[in-house]
């Protein structure tokens, strides 16, 4: 390896290995210091395609999307170290081989749910788990119905969703985080061109989100 290299990888590996910075030796083993208080996080990541049929009434009214991508935010609590509640939104952006569907779709997920954190001897990483109740909206400003009639529609549904992750504290108060997210739950209310919700008997619609970002804790 050349000299530069050297260095930098010896930089790197005492910069891992040190305190956060504004934290002393004996606070890296003390979990009061982190996942506590007020949390904000952004992050962007990865959804699954997902796929939903209409049955009965709405059959032939089917949705299948690709892989996408998106943004969102996080804005939680830490009611104790171990104990965070939280809501989130997440805003992606996917596409459809189905014919029906003209441009893109847009998807979103809403979430409210706990998080337990699973606090380790070093805690400038933090495992975690986490439970919520949510619901998806599936979005396209082109619809092609049964009539053959072009048509803004959106599709809600609600979901249980799981997950687990974790999260690396770069500083005292500002950690980087990384997550997956399965919600398990199809779709149950449409509305085509503005014409108010009906009920949407569909089967499918599960997705799964890869998610990077960071976590702010300004009561730190």
């Amino acid at each position: 390896m050349r000299p530069s290299l050297l260095t930098a990888l010896a930089l790197v590996s005492l910069l891992a290995s040190r305190p956060a910075h504004g934290q002393l030796e004996d606070d890296l083993f003390d979990p009061r210091d982190n996942t506590k208080g007020l949390a904000l996080g952004v992050r962007g990541g990865f959804v699954s395609g997902l796929s939903t049929t209409g049955e009965r009434n709405y059959a032939g009214i089917d949705l299948a999307t690709t892989w996408g991508s998106g943004v969102g935010l996080q804005v939680g609590y830490g009611y104790s170290p171990r104990l965070l509640f939280y809501g989130s939104v997440d805003h992606s952006w996917v596409d459809s081989d189905n014919t029906q569907v003209i441009g893109d779709l847009t998807l979103y997920h809403f979430d409210f749910g706990v998080r337990y954190h699973l606090h380790l001897r070093d805690v400038r990483y933090v495992p975690y788990v986490s439970l919520a109740l949510g619901g998806k909206q599936l979005y396209t400003r082109s619809f092609i119905d049964t009539l053959g009639v072009s048509r803004p529609a959106t599709i809600n549904g609600r979901a249980i969703v799981p997950g687990a992750g974790m999260q690396l504290f770069v500083t005292e108060d500002l950690a980087v985080d990384g997550q997956v997210a399965v919600s398990i739950g199809g779709f149950g209310k449409i509305d085509v061109d503005g014409g108010g919700r009906r009920m949407y008997q569909s089967s499918g619609g599960q997705t799964v989100r890869v998610l990077f970002g960071a976590s702010w804790y300004p009561e730190r």
